[in-house]
């Protein structure tokens, strides 16, 4: 058996990082780089290619080969996609920023500043759980974040240091 038919999306610039699935199916999200590719899979075409507003960090802020600034622009590999709130809205995490699109008009909304990857996101898609930004003596600490305002609803303080 030759197994099921598939679809190849056209070759991209550079490897895929992550990938996701909106809820009904219809769009896949491909990290690639700095940017996020969003593909109709009913027509097999791009809809939009999106990347973290203008002047916001993506990657490494000390530089360096796992981010900041490249040849061509930032390297922050989107470690982490996910589609929340029924496919309204699409989260981006690496290692150093969580981002979110309204799908509706793929704007990005304010990033969760304080947010240090990896990121996972509750099977219900309301809520992140992530390693908030420590300082050089501390590691950081576990927080859980609302997906819909990026809101802190909890804290454990990992005393790590």
């Amino acid at each position: 058996s030759k197994g099921s038919p598939h679809d190849a999306l056209p070759t991209q610039n550079s490897p895929i990082f992550s990938l996701a699935v909106s809820p009904d199916g219809g769009m896949l999200a491909a990290g690639v780089r700095d940017e996020v590719q969003i593909w109709s899979l009913r027509t097999k075409s791009l809809i939009t290619t999106i990347s973290p507003q203008a002047g916001s960090i993506t990657g490494n802020p000390r530089g360096g080969p796992r981010g900041g600034r490249m040849p061509g622009g930032f390297f922050s590999s989107f470690g982490a996609l996910d589609f929340v709130k029924n496919g309204a809205v699409l989260l981006a995490a690496n290692r150093w920023s969580v981002r979110r699109w309204n799908t509706s008009d793929w704007v990005e909304a304010p990033p969760l500043p304080q947010a240090v990857g990896p990121t996972v996101v509750s099977a219900t898609g309301e809520r992140l759980a992530l390693r908030s930004r420590g300082s050089r003596e501390r590691s950081g600490n576990l927080s859980i974040f609302s997906a819909e305002d990026f809101e802190e609803v909890w804290q454990f303080e990992s005393g790590l240091t």
